[in-house]
């Protein structure tokens, strides 16, 4: 009997019953792998390193921010887990008292495994009925101390005003508390002046005016000191006033001055009286650098506290450094008065 054919016939079926038990394995090894990689996904969205709230107060003030804070926790870290497990870690950080106030909302079972509704419960336990009189209040009262930056002012503002429903007139009422409740009485007349300007424009220029006045102490503090400083110093600054030349550094060109005239007095006299002229590279009605046009000068609307004309800041007041010129003039004079009465003077003990 040939087997020929038969053999060929089970040779070929085992080798198909093999291609089919590898291409199953294979298959399996695909759906493993797949469910490991969920696996993964799943294990990396619930160890998100998102911090939980701290434990709350139980201050019905402070459930407001609390409960911003939980829910966003909740929905960053707690995605993955289930309703009921969601209310144990809301019960675990609410804190020691949690428990018994779960217990007096007298829930079902089911109920009890409900996030949405456990949460509500607390959160119509812990909200305070909003007095609408005081919230406006306290808004209305409130004003720029004297060492507080406007941003801090502006948001605390903008905080007070979300719990007073004023609704389309919110940004108006924020506007008008900010002009009323500036620290710098000035800048406040001067924002009265223009009603219609926006919001916004209203907080540029305050931001714009507490800018230049932290750079007005810097530059104010650069001059020298008129009670301590020497005759030269107060004759720079007098040729200063006079001519707007001013010596980058009186001490050290006087010292240089008598180094290089010691023999000649006359000569001393000359350059310490004709100073140099330098080029002015400060604007002369605000004194900022570099100079600019007058149109560009913040200054040009301001008032001056020292004579209360426009057009000019106090430490480039025209009236104020005519002043200043006087009493310097006034010191140096009497210096050489005094000098010359006690030349004249010691001739008497000869």
């Amino acid at each position: 009997m040939d087997e020929g054919p038969e053999l060929d016939y089970k040779t070929q079926l085992l080798e198909q019953q093999r291609l089919i038990t590898q291409l199953l394995q294979l298959q399996l090894r695909n759906n493993n792998a797949s469910d490991a990689t969920a696996n993964i996904s799943q294990h990396s969205s619930l160890s998100v390193p998102v911090p939980p709230p701290s434990e709350f107060t139980f201050q019905a003030e402070d459930w407001s921010e609390w409960k911003t804070r939980i829910l966003r926790f909740k929905r960053i870290a707690l995605a993955n887990y289930s309703s009921e497990q969601q209310v144990d870690y809301l019960v675990g950080y609410v804190g020691g008292k949690a428990e018994n106030i779960l217990k007096s909302f007298h829930l079902s079972n089911e109920e009890l495994k409900d996030f949405e509704i456990v949460f509500s419960k607390f959160d119509n336990y812990f909200v305070l009925k909003k007095n609408l009189v005081y919230e406006r209040v306290r808004f209305l009262q409130r004003a720029q101390n004297n060492k507080e930056s406007c941003d801090i002012f502006i948001t605390d503002l903008t905080n007070l005003a979300q719990t007073c429903e004023w609704g389309t007139m919110e940004a108006e009422m924020i506007k008008l508390r900010i002009i009323a409740g500036l620290a710098d009485n000035r800048l406040s007349v001067q924002l009265q002046a223009k009603p219609d300007d926006s919001l916004e424009e209203i907080i540029r220029k305050i931001r714009l005016a507490e800018s230049l006045k932290k750079q007005q102490t810097v530059i104010r503090a650069s001059g020298p000191n008129p009670e301590t400083s020497t005759s030269e110093q107060i004759d720079a600054e007098v040729n200063y006033v006079h001519r707007g030349t001013k010596p980058k550094n009186t001490q050290q060109k006087y010292n240089s001055n008598a180094t290089r005239n010691l023999g000649s007095g006359k000569t001393f006299q000359k350059n310490r009286d004709n100073p140099q002229p330098q080029e002015e590279k400060e604007c002369r009605k605000c004194g900022l650098s570099p100079r600019h046009a007058f149109t560009d000068c913040p200054a040009r609307n301001d008032f001056c506290r020292s004579c209360n004309r426009n057009g000019h800041w106090a430490a480039k007041c025209p009236s104020r450094n005519m002043q200043h010129q006087t009493n310097s003039k006034s010191r140096y004079e009497a210096k050489k008065v005094a000098a010359v009465e006690i030349k004249n003077n010691s001739g008497l003990f000869k």
